[in-house]
């Protein structure tokens, strides 16, 4: 039996798609079946593209009070607090720093050298700055009471401790009942637009088979290499090997099988095959954690301590996921590569600001916030001396080239 030669529109298996990714294929489908003329003038067809396109609408709606919180504004209000009384207390200890006697001074220097240890931005991402004074605070409160007592700097202790566990209150009930509800609504309207887009895809095929005078090959064309586009890139994971991927056998469990735990991307294999490597010392990576930066902006962090204090983060936006980006350049691109070691930034490079940028050096990211997997890539990047205000001052290198699932924070 010979295969029928007509054209039709292929199948895509649509619950594979993340929410964003999802939005995006069905509004440029919609977009592209409107503007068909063969659409147009086939009334059946252009009703159910008209459904198709209120369903992208209505989930369009609901995608973007998912990416919204309730404590948003409350959480803007209490960090500028805390900013403005860490802001007060740098200023106080620095003024003490020229006291009329000697033991004060010397208890300023020793809280002024804790400070700069810290290295502490108010600018600096949330859950970062929050984590740093919370330490902070619990030093002022132990390890360095009596110089805060002498100088009567306690209600600054007091309230930047207080303040601070409001932020970090704030920071883990994000996700409330409300954005829960939103999600399921999502999920509906995701269905429903879902229904929409079979319909109009079931009815351009009825027609193509019955014969019209209508020409719908362009747009089959079109819809079917979208398709493909998105099942090779988008939907495709990394195959996993036959072997033991390169894992250290104590990270089996008695059965053979992987534990459960964060797969940080085969780290612990040859350099010239995964893994980090910065100022040619090799790191291996101990824990993956995505989360929010801000509005539409996220990180990911790859720590190589179990306590955070030597990480490499990357700042990310979806739009921006397998794109090569050239480090030496600025771009509308928004990205960040920074590498921090004992609470203090080491390097920071951007696609911002003339002198935030690398002499050398690609980054190449694809990583997925609802699943957390995770591929970054950075051929030898170069970090010029004095690179900008932020950062040790001196020259680095770092190549990246790792992949896996990291823990998604929301």
């Amino acid at each position: 039996m010979e295969k029928s030669s007509i054209k039709q529109i292929g199948s895509i298996h649509l619950p594979s798609l993340t929410n964003d990714a999802h939005f995006i294929y069905m509004k440029n489908v919609e977009e592209r079946m409107e503007e068909n003329e063969a659409v147009k003038a086939t009334a059946s067809v252009k009703t159910a593209v008209g459904a198709l396109k209120a369903a992208v609408a209505e989930e369009d709606k609901y995608l973007v009070l998912s990416k919204k919180s309730s404590h948003t504004k409350q959480l803007a209000a209490k960090d500028k607090e805390r900013d403005d009384i860490f802001r007060g207390y740098r200023t106080a200890v620095k003024g003490h720093l020229h006291a009329p006697t000697k033991e004060m001074a010397e208890a300023a220097a020793d809280l002024w050298q804790h400070l700069k240890d810290y290295n502490i931005d108010p600018d600096m991402q949330l859950e970062r700055e929050t984590s740093r004074i919370m330490n902070l605070v619990d030093d002022l409160e132990k390890k360095y009471a009596a110089q805060v007592t002498l100088l009567g700097l306690k209600p600054y202790a007091e309230a930047l401790g207080a303040v601070n566990k409001m932020v970090e209150e704030l920071l883990t009930t994000r996700t409330d009942d409300r954005s829960k509800q939103i999600a399921g609504v999502l999920r509906k309207a995701r269905a429903a637009t879902d229904e929409a887009y079979q319909n109009a895809v079931r009815l351009i095929n009825a027609v193509v088979v019955v014969g019209t005078e209508k020409d719908f090959t362009a747009l089959i064309d079109f819809l079917n290499e979208n398709i493909k586009r998105y099942k090779e890139q988008v939907m495709t994971r990394p195959k996993k090997k036959d072997n033991n991927d390169g894992k250290n056998p104590k990270d089996k469990d008695k059965k053979g099988k992987d534990k459960k735990k964060p797969d940080t991307g085969g780290i612990g294999q040859e350099p010239g095959e995964k893994g980090i490597l910065i100022d040619g010392v090799r790191k291996t990576v101990v824990k993956a954690t995505i989360m929010k930066y801000v509005d539409d902006k996220y990180f990911l962090a790859l720590q190589f301590d179990a306590a955070g204090k030597e990480m490499l983060c990357v700042y990310f936006v979806a739009e921006g996921n397998k794109r090569v980006n050239d480090m030496t350049r600025e771009s509308d691109v928004y990205w960040v590569v920074s590498y921090d070691k004992d609470g203090s930034c080491v390097f920071f490079t951007t696609n911002v600001g003339k002198d935030q940028k690398c002499k050398a050096g690609t980054l190449l990211y694809d990583i997925d916030m609802e699943s957390g997997r995770y591929r970054v890539d950075v051929t030898t990047a170069q970090v010029g001396k004095s690179n900008g205000k932020t950062g040790d001052g001196n020259a680095h290198t770092f190549a990246v080239r790792i992949d896996g699932t990291a823990e998604v924070k929301k």
